[in-house]
């Protein structure tokens, strides 16, 4: 590797979390094993320290992707978000060189905390990793340069259409379910893409994929990973990324009750926002969020071969379903037949 940059940065701040003695993490192996991404995973020793060497996919290298993640991961560090320090980027051949932040999910530590009773220690999870979230958000956006993006610069309406609301048709309605999705459905669906225009705020940093298995438990810290995908949006999408996650299943009546701290940490940042609007807010935008979910369950089961992502299918539409019978949303009436018609098919 020849064209190398490294960079200076200052401490990560710790984020005390609870800790189980229940929950372990796995013992360290070479080669990681990804989820969704085509990208290749290895442990190695870089300079005498463990470390993550991240490759573009071999088949079809994207060589921007991993810009991104060396340009936003430094800017998030510096900002002092709690992400692996990048510890070198090759721009040749998109190699990045991360701080290994172990093995041990908030998915699976959740669940283990879960598995023990210990609703408490949940509680105050969700309460510092929203904290996080918040700062990531209002800090990460100072000095955010919409040119590191590999993607969209921003979370718009035209992205929601296509690549939320449309991905959810194409590869979960029409291509694992084989239903197709009417002109009355697509009028309804351009309706609800429509209200994104009412969210007020969309210029803060977003993750947008900032779900449990992204966020990482170590050394009793989170740190979160798989921030490339980052650009400019509004606050309640990853508040629903986190809180309707379906690896993890919270109960509803906790995502309400929690959701108020949420507030607080934005007031404390300086934001106000209004809980009725943010409420409204987090409604519209989770249900974006369990489309684009959908659409990726059934695209890299079906598609990719992961079936890991198919025992999600049913926790992500069952968040829908709910979110679907709210009085937000009742006026969708061939939407809302959809969704009926695709609850039988899953019985």
């Amino acid at each position: 590797m020849e064209s190398k940059y490294y960079a200076s940065h200052q401490e990560v701040p710790v984020n005390s979390i609870p800790t189980d003695s229940a929950v372990q993490e796995r013992k360290d192996k070479e080669i990681i094993r990804s989820d969704g991404s085509d990208r290749e995973f290895k442990r190695v020793i870089w300079k005498g320290r463990p470390a993550i060497l991240i490759l573009p996919a071999s088949s079809n290298p994207d060589l921007e992707e991993a810009r991104s993640l060396f340009l936003i991961g430094s800017h998030l560090f510096e900002a002092g978000i709690p992400v692996p320090r990048i510890l070198e980027y090759d721009e040749d051949s998109g190699g990045v060189y991360v701080e290994d932040v172990g093995n041990l999910h908030l998915q699976t530590y959740v669940l283990g905390l879960y598995r023990n009773g210990h609703m408490d220690d949940i509680r105050r999870c969700y309460e510092t990793l929203l904290a996080v979230l918040a700062r990531m958000q209002v800090q990460g956006v100072k000095g955010f340069n919409e040119g590191w993006c590999c993607d969209t610069p921003r979370y718009d309406v035209r992205l929601v259409r296509e690549r939320e609301v449309g991905y959810f048709f194409k590869a979960f309605c029409r291509d694992m379910l084989g239903l197709e999705v009417g002109s009355a459905i697509e009028s309804d669906a351009d309706e609800l893409v429509s209200r994104l225009h009412g969210v007020d705020g969309r210029d803060f940093f977003l993750h947008r994929d900032f779900q449990s298995r992204n966020i990482m438990v170590n050394e009793g810290r989170f740190m979160i990973i798989d921030f490339q995908g980052g650009r400019l949006g509004p606050l309640g999408y990853d508040v629903a990324s986190l809180l309707l996650d379906p690896y993890v299943g919270l109960p509803i009546e906790f995502v309400n009750e929690i959701l108020p701290s949420y507030l607080a940490a934005l007031n404390r940042l300086g934001i106000e926002r209004n809980k009725e609007d943010f409420s409204r807010e987090f409604r519209l935008l989770g249900l974006f969020r369990m489309m684009q979910a959908l659409g990726a369950y059934a695209y890299l089961s079906r598609m990719k071969g992961r079936v890991f992502f198919r025992a999600f299918v049913n926790p992500a539409f069952s968040n829908l379903c709910s979110l679907m019978a709210l009085n937000d949303f009742k006026e969708l009436v061939a939407l809302q037949s959809l969704v009926k018609t695709i609850a039988k098919y899953l019985k």
